[in-house]
């Protein structure tokens, strides 16, 4: 048997689960259902889903259940938000989120990207080369490679103008919209993001104090970060955010910005670094630090710009690195999705 210990952020949810080792690897398919970004806040999850002849042993902790439809339950914890895992009910089967577990390169493997069509861009799966499919793998139409994912904008479109963006969580106990930048948005200093000065290099307390999360065309940087506490923050391995200043933040009725509106809770997961999420469904939604307080890290799956997943209209994605992409779990996968930022990023140019 294979053991892996599964563990939230803040250590309140532990489980020790033996696989036989003859199931292994064990494929994974991303989801990028728009139920799957909104109640994490991620562009997809990745659950690892467990043979019927494992053994789960309870150690601490009972997370807290959301049912995202009739079939699905999902589990958190309600002190750090991390996802642990989910069940399907008519099946029974059991999805550990893959970054919550100890291990992954020898126990699972990163096989297909599914439910694209909900994306209307392609979301992240244009930066990782995998088998794609429009609904789930091997019942609905693949995608060939080359071939761009292009659905039509919804019909409940929910942007209210080109000057406003919409986010919001599943459940909808956190929503707010995001402003395009103004005179105020430069009104404030940050260090060097790691994305863009590795964080142990020199040079990161951005001495000449650059404006570097205002991008042209009026649009705000974007990236990917695969740090552990990100990873165990949302309980998967890739964390999108988008750097946004706290004035362009707004409530839906215009009212200003605050981290103690709707279902938002708290977790200090390091001394000075405060993470929000959905209290009622989990979603990861906000990072932010005493270190730069007026500018905010935005979970990029809160968003519903009408292009897409990846609000490009909105957003300028950082291609040329992966933020602590040398601390991923996940290594062969971040290496890979690295790669294809670089390339897309290039094509683009």
């Amino acid at each position: 048997m294979e053991t892996l210990k599964l563990s939230c952020l803040c250590g309140s949810i532990t489980r020790s689960i033996d696989i036989p080792k003859s199931s292994l690897p064990i494929p994974i398919t991303f989801c990028h259902c728009g139920s799957c970004r909104h109640v994490t806040g991620l562009f997809c999850v990745s659950n690892i889903f467990l043979p019927s002849t494992s053994d789960h042993t309870y150690i601490s902790g009972e997370p807290r259940a959301y049912k995202t439809s009739a079939e699905v339950t999902r589990f958190f914890c309600g002190q750090c938000g991390t996802h642990c895992y989910l069940k399907h009910i008519p099946s029974g089967l059991v999805g550990v989120a893959s970054g919550v577990v100890d291990k992954i390169e020898d126990v699972a493997e990163f096989k297909a990207h599914a439910y694209l069509t909900d994306t209307r861009d392609g979301g992240l799966s244009d930066w990782l080369p995998l088998k794609r499919w429009e609904g789930w793998p091997h019942q609905s139409k693949e995608i060939q490679p080359g071939t761009n994912v292009v659905a039509p904008r919804p019909a409940d479109s929910t942007q209210t103008s080109e000057a406003r963006l919409r986010c919001r969580c599943h459940c909808g106990g956190v929503q707010f919209e995001i402003t395009r930048p103004n005179q105020n948005s430069s009104n404030l200093s940050s260090p060097w993001p790691d994305m863009l000065v590795p964080f142990h290099q020199e040079g990161r307390e951005n001495a000449t104090d650059e404006k570097w999360w205002l991008r042209p065309g009026g649009k705000y940087l974007a990236g990917i970060c695969a740090c552990r506490s990100c990873r165990l923050g949302s309980g998967y391995d890739m964390q999108p955010w988008a750097f946004i200043p706290k004035v362009n933040i707004l409530q839906v009725d215009g009212k200003p910005f605050s981290f103690s509106m709707g279902t938002l809770k708290r977790y200090e997961s390091a001394e000075g670094i405060r993470r929000e999420f959905c209290g009622r469904c989990g979603a990861t939604c906000f990072w932010r630090s005493d270190e730069r307080p007026d500018l905010i890290d935005v979970s990029v799956g809160l968003l519903e710009a009408d292009t897409g997943a990846r609000a490009e209209e909105w957003l300028d994605w950082c291609t040329e690195r992966v933020s602590f992409e040398e601390y991923a779990q996940s290594k062969s996968m971040i290496s890979n999705l690295s790669k294809g930022l670089k390339a897309w990023g290039k094509e683009r140019a």
